[in-house]
């Protein structure tokens, strides 16, 4: 009876002995625990520190685009420029229409190109887009002329005989053309009564007619929610005493 009872102290000193053993052991790995994932959260600030540090050496603040020196850009000597933010970056984009000549002096290649901030310089930041051959820039606007709250490209253009006006717009790193028209007697933008969008005339000049003498006839392009479409044709002159509205059978000003 006596010997059971020294073998009951045994066991229950065993147990606290044993207890106290794992204990020290829990704490002794969460300890670890702790330090490893305080050195790694260490680690990690450093590693966010240096690659902050690396990108301010490397992104420098864009200059103010209107003070660069395009020649840098265009090799023509005759180019129109507009500025604004055709990507939505927060930086201003360069647009600029330019022409080449041949050695006979005349204009021989026509293109629209696009140069934009990259976070270390100013570069082109698409293909640039030719328009119609001979043809001689005249004027450059960037604004939202559709109401899809994004902005177009107008650019004008003249070959000395014809007016042309593109419509343009920087889309997904390329520049696509929504409409394109001509006219001998001028190419105006509009803005519609109806609604906030902007219509396109295309004017040319007629014959003297006997009956109706010296005309013109001019094309209304209006747009249709995603392209420009042929809306009406009429006729004005001196002799006419209002417009003559003619049937739509005619797209002559769109440029092919």
């Amino acid at each position: 009876m006596k010997k059971n009872k020294v073998s009951s102290k045994k066991w229950i000193v065993y147990s606290i002995i044993l207890t106290l053993l794992i204990t020290n052991i829990i704490t002794a790995v969460l300890l670890i625990t702790k330090k490893d994932a305080k050195e790694t959260v260490v680690k990690e600030t450093v590693v966010k520190e240096a690659v902050k540090a690396n990108k301010s050496k490397t992104e420098k603040k864009p200059v103010n685009p209107r003070k660069l020196n395009l020649s840098k850009f265009v090799s023509g000597d005759t180019h129109e420029v507009d500025y604004s933010d055709l990507n939505y970056d927060g930086n201003e984009e360069i647009i600029i229409t330019f022409c080449t000549y041949n050695k006979y002096k005349l204009a021989e290649n026509s293109y629209i190109r696009i140069i934009g901030w990259d976070g270390r310089e100013y570069k082109q930041l698409c293909k640039t887009f030719r328009v119609e051959n001979c043809l001689i820039p005249s004027s450059i606007e960037v604004k939202d002329i559709n109401d899809d709250k994004k902005p177009e490209i107008i650019t004008e253009w003249s070959s000395g005989k014809q007016s042309y006006l593109y419509i343009s717009r920087y889309l997904n790193g390329a520049i696509t053309t929504l409409g394109a028209f001509r006219g001998s007697n001028g190419v105006t933008l509009t803005e519609s009564f109806a609604d906030d969008t902007y219509e396109v005339e295309a004017g040319s000049r007629d014959y003297d007619d006997a009956a109706e003498g010296d005309t013109e006839t001019v094309e209304v392009y209006k747009w249709s929610g995603n392209k420009y479409v042929l809306s009406e044709t009429y006729r004005i002159g001196p002799v006419l005493r209002s417009r003559k509205v003619i049937p739509n059978t005619d797209t002559s000003a769109v440029v092919k």
